[in-house]
């Protein structure tokens, strides 16, 4: 059986969901077909088969109109194929069915959201907590959005109801570093980063989070330590090694930039700022620049849109062609 709070999926024998606790329907082991319809359709939607669930969905809401989890799931699939306004409807018709469904508010506050009706998100997502204060995605979602509204006073009272929570947590504070900072405190966002990057030092994001902090605010030598660590807890991430190589060839330590930015290249060819950052490096410091015209003609090639690397590699073409001497 589904639960229908918090859309666990029960035995059929349970009487009582496992997860929250909350009352299962007596019917949903009355109808065999229906929910092994259900079933069916959770299964495709989880295998990304949008269309196949879609039509399993509005099958089970033929079979029963007042069936509150099959709308809901017809509801989560248009919402994942881009129909906005039948998702909207679906939800709105699932929480009629079944007011404590807290997914649901979660979607139609998301709706809300993407169509910039931020207060009316808003209420969603704290209806969603209302109806099952266990639901921590609503919380998110909900501090979130006060802190891009600049709500920061809000925001930091949610992170630090779900940090109380759940004290063992690390997101509440690493995203209330976040609010600190954009709110103008700097020197608290940090203090709660190190304390952070002290309690739990195989946490890859609270060094990248720390070193971007640091680094934003012109420690450049602070930075370029945490983003070590970044580096040494997450060796195979190539944005480790861009964001150290950048931060070293600031410092003029450039031959640890230059192979912090190769190793970069190595686990990921893509890195239009990590061929930016070489090509630069290549041309300014170590008086190579066909190899730097290459990395800059990549890093173009992979981002049409930077100004910086064409500007460049203009330049640098025009030099290497003897333009300088006409």
């Amino acid at each position: 059986m589904i639960c229908p709070r918090c859309q666990t999926i029960n035995p059929d024998l349970h009487r009582y969901c496992r997860e929250c606790g909350a009352r299962l329907a007596e019917r949903a082991a009355a109808r065999g077909t229906l929910r092994e319809r259900l079933y069916q359709a959770i299964a495709l939607l989880n295998q990304g088969d949008l269309g196949g669930a879609r039509a399993e969905f509005l099958r089970c809401v033929e079979l029963d109109p007042s069936h509150a989890m099959a709308r809901y799931y017809l509801g989560q699939t248009y919402f994942f194929e881009g129909k906005l306004d039948e998702a909207r409807a679906s939800l709105e018709r699932a929480l009629a069915l079944e007011p404590s469904l807290a997914n649901a508010e979660v979607l139609l506050g998301l709706l809300s959201e993407i169509e910039i009706r931020t207060v009316e998100a808003l209420v969603h997502f704290r209806r969603a907590y209302h109806a099952n204060p266990a639901c921590g995605l609503a919380q998110y979602h909900a501090a979130d959005l006060l802190r891009r509204s600049k709500q920061y006073r809000e925001a930091t009272q949610v992170y630090q109801a779900l940090h109380q929570a759940d004290p063992e947590d690390i997101a509440p504070r690493y995203y209330l570093a976040q609010v600190e900072e954009e709110r103008g405190h700097p020197g608290r966002a940090e203090e709660i980063l190190r304390e952070i990057t002290a309690q739990h030092p195989q946490f890859p994001a609270g060094h990248r989070a720390l070193g971007d902090l640091l680094r934003r605010h012109g420690d450049k030598d602070a930075a370029a330590e945490s983003y070590a660590h970044f580096a040494e807890v997450a060796p195979q991430q190539a944005e480790a090694h861009l964001k150290l190589g950048a931060v070293l060839a600031d410092l003029g330590e450039t031959a640890r930039a230059r192979q912090s930015l190769e190793r970069a290249l190595e686990l990921r060819e893509d890195l239009a700022e990590a061929h930016y950052e070489l090509g630069v490096l290549l041309y300014t410091e170590f008086g190579e620049p066909e190899l730097a015209v290459r990395h800059l003609e990549r890093s173009v090639e992979l981002n049409p849109s930077d100004p910086s690397a064409r500007l460049i590699l203009n330049e640098l073409k025009f030099l290497t062609a003897g333009g300088a001497n006409d």
